[in-house]
């Protein structure tokens, strides 16, 4: 284990109902979606010390203001109730984050990556700042998507 900034945290949440979401899959037919930053860059990540014995390369950039307007509109997302399950990115990457929306649901998932450019590494496991993995029915999927979009996230 490498030496980490750690950052401790203790708030109040007034409404855990309204403010609050968790990870898991929920429902058969939902939709997952990406919302976020771009999935670049391997350097200081678990895939290259599990996979290929390396500890090196850059710790991810942050972009704080993206990032608050991220969290700012998914917050908004989860009171209004247009998703079902939010779950962000980090150790491990969108495939781990993948992996445990689905254990934590019990349920599995089909994901098709096939519209994604660029390295397929980069997108499976990279551990850049500022990616939610979200989760919508059907019928608020287009509600979500301008909601995001309207956010510039």
């Amino acid at each position: 284990m490498f030496p980490s900034p750690i950052i401790g945290m203790l708030g109040l949440i007034e409404d855990v109902e309204k403010h609050t979401m968790t990870p898991a899959l929920k429902s058969e037919g939902d939709v997952l979606i990406y919302i976020g930053a771009d999935r670049v860059g391997l350097g200081a990540t678990e895939y290259l010390k599990v996979i290929h014995g390396l500890t090196e390369g850059d710790s991810p950039v942050l972009d704080i203001d993206f990032e608050v307007k991220l969290q700012k509109s998914a917050l908004s997302a989860i009171q209004n109730r247009l998703i079902t399950a939010a779950h962000d990115i980090s150790d491990g990457g969108l495939s781990i984050t993948l992996a445990e929306m689905c254990i934590f649901g019990q349920m599995g998932a089909t994901i098709d990556l096939s519209e994604i450019g660029g390295n397929k590494y980069e997108t499976f496991f990279s551990e850049a700042q500022s990616g939610i993995v979200i989760t919508t029915s059907h019928s608020n999927l287009d509600q979500v998507l301008t909601h995001f979009q309207n956010d510039e996230v």
